[in-house]
């Protein structure tokens, strides 16, 4: 926790004649600005419809760390520094939001029971907690931390979280790879046989790995298409259709058939078209749904 530097128990003159209050009065006092800087700074984050420690750090007329140490004195909270932080000490990210967590720039530190506390960048975020609370159940209390600290420590704590999802899974050059391996040559197994042919590991680790490749990339589609010589995997992103893998052509009714298990379809029928849905559980509060969709086409199941 960071040390907050002493201060003088009277305002000065100036910030006392300039009318100054609340976090302004204290920039002043820390002599952090002039009366006349704080009072500037202060129609301009009025103008701007944010707080005015936002504003003198973004501005960088504040240093991020005296700032933030100076709204604690302010408004009694905890300051924190995130300098030494061990990400492997934090709660894991996948029991949290990203998406909420990137939108308030807040970093989750730590649990006990249904209390979480969380690094915030300014007071004001403090009333903005109640969506996180809401998304995860849980009590959600925050203290200060510089809010560069935080931008960084939580962009790596959500990339180490997304090397985490996908540490058991290769790239997907690899898992592709691993389908050649399997079957090197053009005879294909039965579908009734594949849902317990110890060979399939590599197919389930493949299908696993372009779902979540998917997700990764804010895909909205993913087309597994068969054509007459080859076999390949698309994704749609921002509606554009991007080729991503080319399993190996023989493996084509068998991606197709874990994708029909994963969605509930009927295995056996490949002549008429199914509709399921596939939902994939990334943590204990985070599912996705997929729909699917198998249509029959002279080359195989798309």
């Amino acid at each position: 926790m960071m040390s907050q530097p002493p201060f003088e128990s009277t305002l000065s003159h100036a910030a006392s004649r300039g009318g100054l209050r609340g976090i302004a009065q204290r920039l002043v006092k820390h002599g952090l600005l002039t009366d006349a800087q704080a009072s500037t700074a202060g129609t301009t984050a009025s103008d701007l419809e944010i707080s005015l420690l936002q504003h003198v750090i973004e501005s960088g007329l504040v240093d991020p760390i005296q700032a933030t140490l100076a709204a604690g004195w302010e408004y009694g909270l905890p300051v924190v520094d995130l300098e030494a932080l061990r990400l492997n000490t934090l709660p894991p990210a996948s029991d949290y939001p990203i998406k909420v967590l990137q939108n308030l720039n807040v970093l989750p530190l730590a649990r006990h029971g249904h209390r979480l506390t969380v690094a915030v960048p300014y007071p004001a975020t403090l009333t903005q907690l109640d969506e996180l609370q809401f998304a995860t159940g849980l009590s959600v209390e925050g203290v200060l931390a510089p809010v560069d600290q935080i931008t960084v420590a939580l962009n790596n704590y959500l990339a180490q979280n997304e090397r985490g999802m996908l540490d058991e899974l290769d790239d997907i050059d690899d898992a592709v790879s691993s389908l050649n391996i399997v079957n090197n040559n053009d005879n294909e197994v039965p579908l009734e046989e594949s849902s317990q042919n110890s060979e399939d590991a590599p197919i389930v680790k493949f299908v696993n790995k372009i779902l979540l490749d998917a997700i990764r990339r804010g895909a909205s589609d993913i087309h597994f298409e068969p054509y007459e010589t080859l076999y390949r995997v698309r994704f749609r992103v921002d509606g554009m259709l991007i080729e991503v893998a080319r399993p190996p052509f023989a493996m084509r009714s068998r991606i197709a058939a874990r994708l029909k298990i994963m969605a509930r379809l009927d295995i056996s029928e490949r002549r008429l078209p199914q509709d399921g849905a596939i939902k994939l559980k990334l943590s204990r509060i985070r599912s996705l749904d997929f729909r699917v969709n198998s249509l029959p086409t002279v080359y195989g199941e798309k």
